[in-house]
């Protein structure tokens, strides 16, 4: 963890919140976390992936992909035996199902103005 992506200037860090919540921040080389994703620890041996972001300006060089890459990475290194789950919108589903994902639900965005 850690290397640079020699096209963007970018660099994945690791943060542990707690023992339950981790976190890979992509920061540009002036220091501007420009991404990150997330896991939590959920039931026994059940890991959700989450927080899934790239800010809009730096969206299309890579960034979300090196982040996934991070934190699976780690996962495989850490939890051989874990069952992964995630929510993922159309613009990520297809990393997912090319990765061996299989889609189980759909889930649909709904808001409200109060």
């Amino acid at each position: 963890m850690g290397e640079d992506t020699a096209r963007s200037g970018i660099s994945i860090i690791f943060h542990e919140h707690s023992s339950s919540i981790l976190t890979w921040v992509a920061i540009t080389d002036y220091g501007r976390a420009v991404g990150s994703v997330s896991l939590t620890f959920e039931k026994e041996r059940v890991i959700k992936l989450h927080g899934a972001h790239v800010s809009t300006e730096f969206r299309g060089q890579g960034i979300y992909s090196k982040l996934y890459d991070e934190r699976m990475d780690y996962i495989m290194s850490n939890y051989n035996g874990y069952k992964l789950i995630s929510w993922c919108k159309e613009s990520t589903l297809g990393k997912f199902t090319k990765k061996g994902w299989r889609e189980v639900e759909k889930c649909t965005l709904v808001e409200k103005y109060i």
